[in-house]
């Protein structure tokens, strides 16, 4: 057990190095770290080259509160060149007061087939119009996921409008597009969703696909997509979380109304999903899983024509804080008459090894754009990597977050009082340890508090005093030639 006196030692510094502001230095990412990262060849798709870091001459491109990077590409300032639009969660977090959760703006600075972004970064405002002048647009997301932006035209008047959904109660906002940016957005109808939704049971014992409208697990993590499922030439939605969704648009081409949610399938009949069963070591959590109809963890959606057949594809991220679930994952649109379906999907990287982790950090967000102008897609990965004492931290981004014991930790944002007040319940567990005569192994069989165990707590073990999230933004550029 480390002393209690070294482990205040450990605290003190800690709160003196914190009481100024750390230097973020330009991230050192090795290009061998991806040595594992292998794009599959899935005939007509563009072949991915090696993930490019976005930075300026201050550093990587970034967002800050609990580190979640959402990406979006669209022109902000309609200058002609598309700009780079990140969703964050917890906004402000990391100055111990988390305001919103906003969309962070890298403006285009170079030009359209060689994007710069040398600009000091700021938070998408509301349309002037909408008199709240600075305010920046942000969206309800208390848990587990950023402000994910979807552009889509769902109000049938030609312009892309901005759409998210919130992780529960499961709405659906569309900010309509306006003349410098959007408006204050309006909740979109959806079945069973009334002026006050009522959950009345629970759902976490249930099949996913017994679910309705009163549980909880049936509006949470409303991630989306759109596209046309049924060919009538409405926009549906395609929802994530724990397991994929599909809505139909019942309603018309200029007011939508979104109907029942209802478990998406593949070709083959499968619930779709991230799952890669071959990671799983522990093959009775897989059943569990199985049974219970999960098919990933934190999925969030993306269409997109990714094999250029003129038919939508869909592409899905995941958490990826843990081994067992692919990092990206393809599913090949194909369409009988109208209808859209997806056939079995397929991981979009091969790894070389069962339960490599490819992609350093977590909560990957993806979207597809031309980014240098040279008519072939390319994929840009937002992922809210770790950091330590401010700096990039290698070793532990390139761990799965869930065994490192980083997964959901931000001790470096502790204020200096929450530090040393710390100290001060671990010296009072260690007195009464030495009041009743208890070693530090009687203590724990006891459920006692013991200093090093309330210290782990926190920052889940030694050294990581400093530990919280970024999110970086990565883009592999699309080529026509094999690699």
């Amino acid at each position: 057990m480390m002393s209690i006196r070294k482990t205040l030692l450990i605290i003190a510094g800690f709160a003196i190095a914190h009481s100024a502001d750390a230097q973020v230095s330009p991230a050192d990412i090795e290009l061998s770290a991806f040595k594992r990262l292998a794009s599959r060849d899935i005939p007509g798709a563009p072949k991915l080259g090696k993930p490019i870091l976005l930075e300026n001459s201050k550093g990587p491109l970034f967002t800050k509160g609990l580190g979640w990077a959402s990406p979006a590409i669209f022109d902000v300032n309609n200058d002609g060149l598309d700009d780079l639009v990140l969703g964050e969660f917890g906004s402000g977090f990391e100055h111990n007061a988390a305001v919103g959760n906003f969309l962070r703006v890298f403006e285009n600075t170079g030009t359209k087939t060689e994007p710069a972004y040398n600009k000091p970064s700021y938070y998408l405002r509301y349309d002037k119009k909408s008199n709240l002048y600075a305010t920046p647009i942000s969206i309800n997301v208390w848990c587990c996921m950023a402000f994910t932006p979807r552009l889509a035209d769902l109000d049938g008047d030609g312009k892309a409008d901005l759409v998210a959904g919130q992780f529960d109660t499961g709405e659906i906002l569309l900010y309509k597009k306006m003349d410098e940016s959007f408006d204050l957005g309006k909740r979109i109808p959806q079945t069973g969703l009334g002026e006050e939704l009522s959950i009345k049971r629970s759902a976490w014992k249930k099949k996913e696909s017994e679910v309705d409208t009163a549980d909880l697990e049936y509006w949470s993590y409303a991630t989306t997509a759109f596209v046309d499922l049924d060919g009538d030439g409405k926009q549906d939605m395609i929802l994530g979380g724990a397991i994929l969704r599909s809505a139909m648009n019942i309603g018309t081409r200029q007011s939508p109304v979104f109907g029942i949610r209802t478990p998406l399938k593949d070709t083959k009949g499968a619930f779709m999903g991230t799952i890669d069963t071959a990671s799983f070591t522990d093959k009775e959590a897989l059943q569990r899983l199985m049974k219970s109809e999960i098919t990933g963890t934190h999925m969030v959606p993306y269409i997109v024509d990714w094999d250029n057949d003129n038919v939508e594809d869909l592409l899905v991220t995941n958490g990826y804080y843990k081994p067992g679930f692919h990092f990206i994952t393809f599913f090949k649109g194909i369409r009988k008459g109208k209808r859209l379906s997806f056939l079995p999907g397929v991981p979009l990287f091969e790894r070389a090894n069962i339960g490599d982790k490819i992609f350093p950090g977590s909560h990957p967000n993806i979207c597809v754009a031309d980014w240098n102008n040279d008519g072939i897609k390319d994929l840009v990965i937002g992922a809210c990597v770790t950091t330590n004492y401010g700096r990039y931290d290698a070793d532990l981004s390139w761990q799965w977050e869930e065994e490192a014991k980083t997964y959901k930790k931000y001790p470096a944002y502790q204020t200096t009082e929450e530090i040393l007040q710390l100290g001060e319940r671990m010296k009072a567990a260690e007195r009464l340890m030495i009041e009743r005569g208890y070693s530090h192994d009687e203590a724990v069989k006891k459920n006692m508090f013991v200093p090093d165990m309330m210290y782990k707590n926190v920052y889940g073990t030694y050294g990581r005093e400093g530990v919280a999230h970024d999110g970086r933004v990565y883009v592999l550029l699309g080529s026509n030639k094999k690699l």
